[in-house]
């Protein structure tokens, strides 16, 4: 147990008015009489033993409150609530990049609830980078997380770096999703199935005459597969002329090969006019 608060014991000698002073007091204020040496509460404030380090009402010195919010800390009243070296309670260090809010040591650099500031929350769906509330879900320079930056042709979707140009899913803008067999061609949703100017892939154009069918370029003059329209196929023994399927070794308008007319009374016979 500490040691009783109690002043310094003296020999008994009268004062300079002539009466005695048993403990040596005369000339020493009450509120603030000499420390005991052993004791914790080591200072006697108006007759009370106190830790004048460590004393809310007697912090320092006799009579000395500590205001609202503040604690004694070695002597010295803190505000513990914003007092680096004093976080929350005496003796409570925070590290080199933190600060004291609120009574707890935070990095305004990337805490959402003390963002550059003590006390500015961060809103939905944000995140705090290098002190600045920033929505990661949009941000092309803190895209998903802090500092990840998107290319120069990348924007930011839903946290995701992508190619508004390219991507089906994001196509010409964020959450634009491109329909079935169609392809995302300059931020536009293309069925590269039947699209002229890109068949089959983006930018692959057809010839002048020709058509896009189920992503390549046919001429539906000529081709069996696809004879003035696509998917429509000849016969075995057909060929496709001028978008229409005929037999070669029977047609007088396309006898042996498209376009060889037989003469008005010739008959066409095994691809050939006027067989004997």
């Amino acid at each position: 147990m500490a040691a009783m608060c109690s002043p310094p014991q003296n020999s008994v000698v009268p004062n300079d008015r002539g009466l005695f002073d048993p403990f040596g007091l005369d000339g020493f204020d009450e509120k603030n009489l000499p420390s005991v040496k052993g004791s914790v509460k080591n200072h006697c404030c108006e007759k009370a033993c106190v830790d004048v380090k460590t004393d809310l009402l007697n912090c320092g010195a006799c009579g000395h409150k500590c205001g609202y919010g503040k604690l004694c800390c070695d002597g010295d009243c803190i505000s513990v609530v914003t007092n680096r070296k004093n976080c929350g309670m005496c003796g409570n260090k925070c590290n080199g990049k933190e600060r004291c809010c609120n009574g707890k040591c935070v990095n305004k650099s990337t805490d959402p609830l003390n963002c550059g500031k003590c006390g500015h929350k961060c809103g939905y769906g944000e995140i705090c980078c290098e002190g600045h509330c920033i929505n990661v879900m949009t941000d092309k320079n803190n895209c998903g997380m802090c500092d990840n930056k998107c290319e120069d042709k990348e924007r930011c979707c839903q946290g995701k770096c992508i190619n508004k140009r390219t991507d089906p899913l994001n196509c010409g803008k964020c959450g634009h999703k491109c329909g079935y067999g169609e392809v995302c061609c300059e931020g536009q949703c293309i069925n590269v199935r039947t699209d002229k100017e890109n068949c089959g892939t983006c930018d692959n154009k057809c010839k002048h005459r020709e058509m896009c069918c189920n992503g390549k370029c046919v001429n539906k003059r000529t081709d069996p597969l696809n004879c003035g329209t696509c998917g429509h196929k000849c016969e075995e023994n057909e060929s496709c002329c001028k978008r229409k399927c005929v037999n070669l070794n029977t047609n007088k308008k396309h006898c042996g090969g498209c376009h060889k007319k037989c003469k008005k009374d010739d008959v066409c016979e095994f691809g050939m006019c006027n067989y004997a």
